[in-house]
């Protein structure tokens, strides 16, 4: 087993339960390690650290494809759950070959993914999720999206869907997930997480984390 790679060699120093444990599974970041705590459980019927699954931080696209490919390499058991970036569709489809690897269907990202499967009328939830898990400010987060919109007239989540119709806020909601970093700690994801577990996780969102956490229980 070849354990000189460089990019190996700043996974184990920084998270050594990388080597130990039975299936490390490399994250995009903060949101990912908070989100994968929450939404697998269910469908492995325990909690990650039953069945060995160790999250970590891959520090996003392009930088988590050599830790993956250092890990395959080096004949370490490994899986990662990635986003579905415009770019690298061709290295993401390696490293599939040496690991378990989840990439998100018709969505880029979870912010992405909750903005588009959440049933319309919880739309007005997210910016109190985002409040809940930051700083309490509901206000704030629904005029960040109401900003996105020029000449807007109306103040609430519901308002806005009616004035310019529920696939505009959608797509303002994700771009303000993903650019107001509403959900980027561990702990903003977990939250988030969780409410989507609270809320009835979507059906497009179920379809795709259940098959994977069936791959990670049986990889285990």
């Amino acid at each position: 087993m070849a354990l000189d790679s460089p990019d190996l060699h700043k996974v184990l120093a920084t998270d050594p339960e990388a080597l130990l444990c039975p299936l490390p599974l490399f994250c995009e970041g903060p949101t990912e390690i908070g989100l994968l705590s929450v939404l697998p459980p269910p469908f492995l019927g325990g909690s990650l650290d039953r069945f060995g699954i160790h999250l970590i931080d891959g520090r996003g696209q392009p930088q988590v494809f050599a830790k993956v490919e250092a890990f395959a390499a080096a004949n370490l058991r490994c899986a990662a759950f990635l986003d579905n970036e415009v770019s690298s569709p061709e290295r993401r489809a390696r490293v599939s070959a040496g690991c378990h690897l989840f990439v998100w269907e018709d969505a880029c990202n979870i912010e992405e993914a909750v903005a588009k499967w959440l049933p319309e009328e919880r739309l007005v939830d997210v910016p109190a999720w985002a409040a809940e898990a930051r700083d309490g400010r509901e206000r704030s987060y629904v005029d960040q999206v109401r900003g996105r919109f020029f000449q807007a007239t109306g103040g609430t989540i519901a308002e806005l869907v009616d004035e310019f119709g529920a696939e505009a806020v959608r797509q303002a909601l994700a771009t303000c997930m993903s650019k107001h970093t509403w959900f980027k700690t561990v702990d903003a994801g977990r939250l988030l997480g969780q409410r989507l577990l609270d809320a009835g996780l979507p059906e497009a969102i179920r379809r795709q984390v259940e098959p994977f956490a069936t791959v990670l229980r049986t990889a285990t």
